[in-house]
């Protein structure tokens, strides 16, 4: 991830960050205007973390929000927009969104909020470019682009993330320390949180099951059980054992500058033996 030049980050909001009222004042394209805000929310409000996100009632409050910033009613510019996924149109939350540089040092950068949105205050006159972040997959970048602190513009960003193979780019998670200002989301697997077997797999003479899984960790190390999906299993058994124990599993949430924030864990493997001589379980980030 990026460091900041200030050493600062904008939280969001619903389980992007801590407070309605934070993804209220950065998310909001026309912050004079409070009916843009009203709609903002109404269209947040009723989506909520069901999977079915309001795309009409954003691109409403959008359309709104570019009128009304195009009076005079304030100096400041702004650059923002919605960040997709490419293949299913869904929006993509808790990505890493930064302003760029032209040395590739963030001026400014958040994470984007439930459906997808973020939003720059205009930075002074230069070339800069978006980039796109998450956690164990290749950072995206945006062309560079001249902006100054008139510039308005809003954006849709179809993305394709693409994992990160080289083990040597992609460090364990264990690895990051407890002082590290960027970290990402991790399970606390220990005694009381691990995944409980049932009768009929400890009887079914199989003493090893892995499985693959994706995960929306919220800033408060809460699983969204809306996001949980076990991708890959040795047993379908075992996989709905995975997708339970994760909806209610607890995990140490990401960092970004030294903040807690939601982040994604997608393609991780956990792994559970059964040891016959003392019938005990142990699992694997």
């Amino acid at each position: 991830m990026w460091g900041r030049s200030d050493g600062s980050t904008r939280p969001a909001g619903g389980y992007c960050g801590e407070k309605m009222a934070d993804c209220a004042r950065f998310a909001t394209f026309a912050r004079s205007c409070a009916f843009v805000v009203n709609v903002f929310e109404l269209g947040r409000r009723d989506s909520h973390v069901q999977g079915k996100l309001p795309h009409a009632w954003m691109r409403i409050s959008l359309s709104i929000a570019l009128l009304l910033v195009a009076a005079p009613l304030s100096a400041q510019g702004y650059i923002g927009g919605f960040v997709l996924d490419s293949a299913t149109k869904a929006p993509i939350p808790c990505t890493v969104v930064a302003l760029l540089d032209t040395a590739g040092h963030a001026v400014a950068r958040q994470v984007t909020i439930d459906n997808g949105a973020f939003q720059f205050d205009a930075p002074p006159h230069g070339t800069y470019r978006l980039a796109f972040a998450l956690w164990d997959f290749e950072t995206l970048l945006a062309a560079s682009e001249e902006l100054d602190p008139t510039t308005e513009h809003a954006r849709t960003y179809a993305l394709n993330f693409r994992m990160v193979t080289d083990t040597a780019r992609r460090p364990s998670r264990a690895q990051y320390p407890d002082s590290a200002s960027d970290a990402p989301p991790k399970p606390l697997l220990g005694q009381g949180n691990v995944p409980e077997l049932t009768s009929a797999l400890r009887n079914s003479g199989q003493r090893d099951f892995s499985a693959t899984f994706d995960v929306l960790v919220d800033s408060t190390g809460k699983a969204v059980p809306s996001s949980v999906k076990v991708t890959s299993s040795t047993d379908p058994r075992y996989g709905e054992v995975i997708e339970k124990f994760l909806k209610g599993a607890k995990f140490k949430p990401a960092r970004l500058d030294h903040h807690p924030v939601c982040a994604w864990i997608r393609g991780e493997d956990i792994r559970t033996q059964i040891h016959s001589e003392v019938r005990r379980v142990q699992a694997y980030p």
